[in-house]
Order: C-alpha cells, then sequence, then structure tokens
C-alpha cells in the first residue's frame, strides 16, 4: 500500500479530531427521517416500497464527494457505472452482474437510465454531472410494468430540483490539485404565483491524469459544461406542467489505457495472425517494445484525441387530476452528437509502428423522441393502487468508424529484412510479404453504422390490500421493438470490400451498403407479496420476468442475436429499528438467464468488433443489503454491501475464422464456456461512511463524512483470463464542510481516493482465444484527487 501523503493525513485529522470540539444538540437528527420516492410512480416512503429502492439525495451524494454519474459505483450495492473500454464518455452499466459493454445503436442498454422521466437511449453522453439534484433513485431487478422501457436488471432514475415559490440563488467555486476548477450556480425565480423559473448551469475541469508519451499531451482530462432550464406551471390544484430544457458540452481527450503484451518475445513464434504478420512486416520488436514501454497512468497512441460530446434536450411532464385518477403525459426530445478519436489501445505512438486501430472518421448522431402516457388511481375504499400507461419510443443513430491494420507500416528492404521475401507457401501469394501486404489491405476499412429502433409498450400494475397488512401486487408488460440496421463499409482504399455479403446471402447494394430488419415482442409479467410485520417491518417476496429484444451486430456479417428473458425470484426485508434509529435493508435474489446477451471481443473478416452474442443458460444470485444507524452526540454511520455469484450453465461460442486470401475459406471455432462464473463485475463490494453534524459556539456548524468503499477482485473478459485480473481494492473519500454564521456561506475540504490506489476500471484483452493482437489495455481509475469549495446561497 502506498504512503498516504501529507495532504490526506491533513484531511483525515480535520474529519475525525476536529468534530470533537463542537457541540452537536442543535441540528442533529434524532430518528430516520421518512425518505420519499416514487419507484412506483406515486410519492410513497422508500420503507413502504417492496421492492430494492437506493435513494440518495442531493445532499448525501455531495457528502460522498459523489461529482457524476461514475461516483454512484462506490456507494451503490452491486453497482458497476464506468466509462466504456472503448468511448470515454460513454456509460457501461452493470447491476447485479448484467449489463453491456456496447455503445453501437444497434444494441440497447441493460440498465435503464432516467432523468425527469425520460429514458436515455444512447449511453453516449451519459456520464454526466449530478448537477442540482433532488436525488437519485436505483431500482433493482427487472423493471417494465411502471416505466417506459423494458429492463432485464434494473434502471437509475436522477431526478432533479425543480421551480420553487420561493426567489433563491447559490453559486459554488471551487479548485483542487490537477489542475481541478469547478464552477456551479443556480438561479430560481417566482414570475407569478403559479409560474416559476429554475436555471442550474455547471463548468468542470481538469488536467488529464494519463500522459501520452507519444505527443507530450495528458488524456482522460475533464472539460464539461451542462446547463438546465426549467419552468413550473401550477395554475390550481388541478393541473400542472413542467418544462425542462437541458445543454451537454464536452471538449476533452479521450481515454488512454496502458498495453501488455501477451505475445512470445521472438515475433517467429507468433500464435495470432496479426502479430504474425507484424513480424513478416518487421515492425513486430517495434510494437512489442511500444507496449512494453507503457505503465499505469504513463502511455503512448498516435490518434486523435479528441472526445466531444454535444447534446441537448426538452421535455414536457404534464400532470391532470380527473377526480377519479391522475393522468400523467411526459414528451420528450433529444439530440447527441459525439466525436470518438481513439479506443486508446496504447500500441503505438508517435514516429513508430501502429497495430490495430479503431478511430473515429466524423461526429457520431443519434435523435430520439418519446411520448409516455399514465392513469394511476386508487379504488375499492382505497384498498386498490392502479396504474396503467403506455410508451412510444423511437431512435435514429449513426457511427462512422475507420479501422487501419498497420497504419503507415511500409514494405520493408528485403535486404533489411529477409523474411518479407520468403516463399508464402499460401495459394495466390509468392512472398510472404505479399501474403502481409494483403491482410494490411483488406483488413483496413471504413464503416457506416446506422439504426432505427422503434418500440411501444402498454403496461399496468396494481396493489391490493388484501388485509390491513397483507398486500398483493401483480402487474405485467407488453413490448414490441422494430429493428432496422444499415451497414456500409468500404476498404480505407476507397474501393467496395469484395468479402461483404449481405445476412441474406445476397450481394450489397453498390457493393457496399446491407441491410436488415426485424420485429420481436414478449409479455412481461410481475407479482409481488408484502407483509407489514408492524408499523416499522415489513417482508417481502416476489417474481418478475424481464425482457431484452433481440437485434444485430454491428460486424461485417451483420448476424443477429436472440431476445434475452429473465426470471427474477425475490425476497426482502425492510426495517426501522431502536426507535427509529437503526435502518436495516435485506434483499436476497435468484436469476435465471435464458439467451443471455453478451458481449465478445473478436476479429470477424479482419476487422476487429465488439460482438453481442447469447449464452443459452445462467444462473445468478446473490444479496444486498443497506443500513443506517444513528447515534448521540450528531454521529452517524451508513452501510450497504452487496454478494453475488452465478455462472453459465450452458454457453458456446461459435467464432467465425476466416482464412487467407484469395479464397477466404471460413471456419468455425467452439469454445464450450458452461459451467463458468457469470459474473460481470465484483463478486462482493461494500461502502460505509461515518458522518457527524454539529453545531459551535458562535452560531457556525460543520458536516463532516469520511468514506470508504471496497470491491472485490473483477476480469474484463468472459473467460476470466488472469491478464484481465484487477484484484480487490478499496478508496477513500471525504469531505467536511464549515458553514459560517448565518448559514448562507459555506466552506468545503473534500478529497476522493485518498490514499491513492492504483486501479484498472476497465480492460480490453485480445491476449487469448481467436485473438486479433494478443495484448490487453487496460483503462486506469482517477488517482488522488482533492480541493476546496465556497458556495454561497441566498436565505439559508
Amino acid at each position: 500500500m502506498k504512503r498516504i501523503n501529507y495532504s490526506t493525513f491533513l484531511l483525515v485529522v480535520v474529519l475525525l479530531i476536529l468534530p470533537l470540539e463542537a457541540r452537536a444538540e442543535t441540528g442533529a437528527r434524532n430518528i430516520i427521517e421518512e425518505v420519499l420516492v416514487t419507484a412506483r410512480r406515486r410519492e410513497e416512503s422508500v420503507q413502504d416500497v417492496p421492492i430494492p429502492v437506493s435513494n440518495f439525495s442531493g445532499e448525501q451524494l455531495i457528502s460522498r464527494v459523489s461529482e457524476d454519474m461514475r461516483d454512484l459505483s462506490r456507494i451503490i450495492p452491486n453497482l458497476s457505472f464506468q466509462e466504456s473500454v472503448a468511448n470515454k464518455n460513454s456509460a457501461s452499466v452493470f447491476l447485479r452482474g448484467i449489463g453491456q459493454t456496447n455503445w453501437i445503436p444497434t444494441q440497447d442498454p441493460k440498465i435503464g437510465i432516467y432523468v425527469d422521466g425520460v429514458y436515455l437511449g444512447r449511453p453516449q453522453g451519459a456520464i454526466f454531472d449530478l448537477m442540482d439534484i433532488e436525488r437519485v433513485e436505483v431500482l433493482r431487478g427487472p423493471q417494465g410494468t411502471l416505466f417506459g422501457r423494458n429492463t432485464t436488471a434494473g434502471l437509475i432514475h436522477v431526478i432533479s430540483n425543480k421551480p420553487q415559490e420561493e426567489l433563491d440563488w447559490a453559486m459554488t467555486a471551487g479548485a483542487g490539485n490537477d489542475d481541478i476548477l469547478h464552477f456551479e450556480g443556480m438561479l430560481n425565480i417566482p414570475v407569478t404565483e403559479d409560474l416559476a423559473m429554475r436555471l442550474a448551469f455547471q463548468h468542470r475541469e481538469s488536467e488529464g491524469f494519463v500522459e501520452n508519451t507519444g505527443t507530450g499531451q495528458d488524456w482522460n482530462d475533464e472539460n464539461a459544461q451542462n446547463l438546465r432550464f426549467s419552468v413550473l406551471w401550477a395554475p390550481n390544484d388541478k393541473f400542472d406542467a413542467l418544462f425542462i430544457a437541458d445543454v451537454q458540452r464536452v471538449r476533452e481527450k479521450s481515454g488512454l489505457g496502458s498495453c501488455e503484451w501477451a505475445q512470445p518475445d521472438n515475433g517467429a513464434l507468433a500464435t495470432s495472425l496479426l502479430p504474425s504478420v507484424a513480424f513478416i512486416f518487421g515492425v513486430y520488436d517495434e510494437i512489442r517494445d511500444t507496449c512494453n514501454a507503457t505503465q499505469p497512468y504513463k502511455s503512448s497512441e498516435n490518434d486523435p484525441a479528441d472526445s466531444d460530446v454535444d447534446g441537448w434536450g426538452v421535455s414536457l411532464n404534464m400532470t391532470i387530476d380527473l377526480n377519479f385518477a391522475e393522468l400523467t403525459s411526459i414528451t420528450s426530445y433529444r439530440e447527441i452528437e459525439d466525436f470518438n478519436g481513439s479506443w486508446g489501445f496504447a500500441s503505438d505512438t508517435v514516429g513508430s509502428a501502429s497495430f490495430l486501430e479503431v478511430l473515429g472518421v466524423r461526429d457520431n448522431r443519434g435523435d430520439q423522441w418519446s411520448q409516455e402516457l399514465r392513469l394511476a388511481g386508487s379504488a375499492f375504499e382505497d384498498r386498490l393502487e392502479w396504474v396503467v400507461g403506455a410508451h412510444v419510443f423511437e431512435e435514429n443513430a449513426a457511427n462512422y468508424l475507420e479501422v487501419p491494420l498497420f497504419r503507415g507500416v511500409e514494405a520493408p528492404d528485403c535486404a533489411v529484412w529477409p523474411v518479407f521475401c520468403l516463399p508464402s507457401g499460401i495459394p495466390g501469394f509468392s512472398t510472404l510479404g505479399d501474403f502481409a501486404l494483403a491482410i494490411q489491405f483488406g483488413g483496413s476499412s471504413v464503416r457506416t453504422i446506422e439504426a432505427k429502433n422503434a418500440s411501444w409498450a402498454v403496461f399496468g400494475e396494481g396493489t391490493f390490500a388484501l388485509t390491513e397488512d397483507l398486500s398483493l401486487t401483480l402487474g405485467a408488460r407488453f413490448s414490441e421493438d422494430d429493428r432496422e440496421f444499415v451497414r456500409t463499409e468500404i476498404l480505407s482504399a476507397g474501393i467496395p470490400d469484395p468479402r461483404l455479403i449481405c445476412p441474406d446471402g445476397g450481394l450489397p447494394e453498390g457493393g457496399t451498403t446491407c441491410e436488415v430488419s426485424k420485429k420481436f415482442n414478449e409479455l412481461t409479467p410481475r407479482a409481488i407479496l408484502s407483509y407489514k410485520i408492524n408499523e416499522d417491518v415489513m417482508i417481502y417476496g416476489g417474481w418478475s420476468e424481464g425482457y431484452s429484444s433481440g437485434g444485430f451486430n454491428q460486424d461485417v456479417r451483420m448476424r443477429a442475436y436472440k431476445p434475452e428473458s429473465s426470471g427474477n425470484w425475490e425476497a426482502g426485508l425492510k426495517s426501522t429499528w431502536l426507535d427509529r434509529r437503526l435502518l436495516l435493508n435485506l434483499t436476497g435474489f435468484y436469476n435465471t438467464y435464458k439467451e443471455q446477451q453478451l458481449t465478445v471481443s473478436r476479429l470477424v473478416d479482419g476487422n476487429p468488433t465488439a460482438d453481442l452474442i447469447n449464452a443459452q443458460e445462467t444462473v445468478l444470485y446473490g444479496l444486498e443489503g443497506e443500513a443506517s444507524l444513528l447515534f448521540g452526540d450528531g454521529w452517524s454511520v451508513q452501510a450497504s454491501f452487496g454478494w453475488l455469484d452465478g455462472e453459465y450453465e450452458e454457453f458456446t461460442v461459435a467464432d467465425n475464422i476466416t482464412g487467407p486470401p484469395p479464397d477466404f475459406e471460413e471456419s468455425i471455432l467452439i469454445r464450450d464456456l458452461s459451467g463458468m462464473e457469470a459474473i460481470d463485475g465484483a463478486p462482493y463490494t461494500y461502502s460505509i461512511s461515518v458522518e457527524r453534524i454539529a453545531v459551535f459556539g458562535n452560531g457556525g456548524s460543520y458536516f463532516a463524512n469520511l468514506g470508504w468503499s471496497f470491491r472485490g477482485r473483477t476480469y474484463g473478459t468472459i473467460e476470466t483470463l488472469p491478464t484481465s485480473r484487477q484484484g480487490k481494492y478499496g478508496l477513500m473519500d471525504a469531505r467536511f464542510t464549515y458553514n459560517f454564521p448565518g448559514g448562507s456561506t459555506s466552506l468545503s475540504l473534500w478529497g476522493s481516493n485518498l490514499l491513492d490506489r492504483e486501479y484498472f476500471s476497465s480492460a480490453h484483452d485480445f491476449s487469448s482465444g481467436p485473438s486479433p493482437t494478443g495484448t490487453v489495455s487496460k483503462h486506469w481509475g482517477e488517482p488522488r484527487r482533492f480541493g476546496l469549495d465556497l458556495s454561497y446561497r441566498m436565505g439559508q
């Protein structure tokens, strides 16, 4: 373990010793306050909801140094929210070991992300700052009977602060190490008695924490701006309308990993196609040495560094009281453009030979619109609470990529590198050099991936009180998804790829374009039985089905994958004890998956791709828990834990291997992964924080929080290869806030990863199997960050 430096030591001392000098009688909580959520599309106490829900207010997120969506991983059990290994500003989210790493528009995320009731269809731009947030709700398990899109593993709902009736404004400015600069503001204006407006804006920047030794630039930096404008109109107690417009702008450098060489030192012994070709070209040693020279937070890449996002959206949420029920309408439209210059494989540098790369060609684009209608009410003297609804969604998206093999590598002089001119023994190629040039020429391509996804669904759920303490919830959803996919590909030389054949066996239009489409539909039910043992303790058990539609892979074959379905058994406890000073919630679950959709990296016809394939049968099970405890003298503790286990009961992978030109004869390599561990993520996680609130004699007050988050070991590959193993690790975070007398001004000292733990958040492993490169790319997490924030708020 690294030694803690003086800044870390000072921060911990401030947090744990200084608070002892203050009084805690004023402002300290004596009981755990009731938390209201809308997990079931109606406002109710989180302790009355018979499903596992994690809820964090905006203040709680700030106390745990949670600045953007990725930070939720540190405080929510069994959640991993990371940037994509190949696209820095795209989210890769896993919950209970289920998720999706791909960000191509032919595939849907497994974890739904909602902002103020609006589903975000694409993971691009989904890593955003938690700005002016009221709360975040995380629902675990299949969700579909109450929310717009169907998800097999859960959802994250970010709910922003709404306009209020009183004039208010606030601002925060901060700075820290690594050139961190942060500014955030809010202005709330009551225009009339029934009309109010709110404006929130944010700017955040920091220098990159991975040095690109080839260019001298620092990658993995921050430079993002966000703005949200909302208007609330409530002319009477029967109607209200909330309009929200938001803008996101990101101008950063791409994510850059480190590279590990997984091939022999001697290129003549290379075991994969592309390393063997590198040996023929005479650049094997150069590429190997470039890869081995990288290390955590210091790497190299000869690619465009830009990672940009420009997104905006509008939504209108209207609620009408019809006396017998409440009608809710949510209408939304969003557009996004993003550019991802490099996948950050770290296998080349300026002035050296390039290996395998994936580069951005121009801005990717996407737009979506959705309409949701819900009718909610009660009957039988409020013994029945019911919701019915419909949801329509449509998106259009396109990605543009270039995949050069051995970019800038030229045929060597035979006198310098004789192997280039040796007889190949391959029909159609007189020398090994001819074969290497054919691989370079035929494997380098420019592709366009366009998709149109449309979905509609009807859903409903009702909760009936069988007795005063026993309730039964029944729900169902019918979904239909219509997917269209158009792929255009040319070789980098600007000519059609002669190997391109459309999935129906026909020739591509113009020699470059293929198109496929298909519809999918499914009915998914849910049933939950809950029982209140007393006013403070509830137990529940239930069963639900999850569904994710089938679709198509973006590779040159455009291969289809099947729909995924899951059955989820769940039992839980929600309770408060010790006169409401202890909260304890527990959940156990057992999931069975049919045709689970998993992303596998491989090479198809010389093109690197991340294919979605189906694991025939999978079982996942685990436990989750959350607890809060209030002590005397203003002290409190919050904790959570998650444990996962499971295996692939039946899982065979068919890898397509293409032989050399001119025949390009195909063979199938079958890998049987049945019986292997099925967890994509850490098998156990836990988080604990200690905090104190107290008042000084001069009327000032403070809040102090010290947190610890721990993750078990993870693998970056389905096969749990040791080359992609990240060992268990813990991260410490802390915040100390002093509120000056009067309460309007505060000063905060904060820090994250205080022990400066080195860890990688994701890995791209090409080290075995039908390996295209025989390398491993590891993308590292943020090092120690700390800083000071100065805040002012009117009327506090």
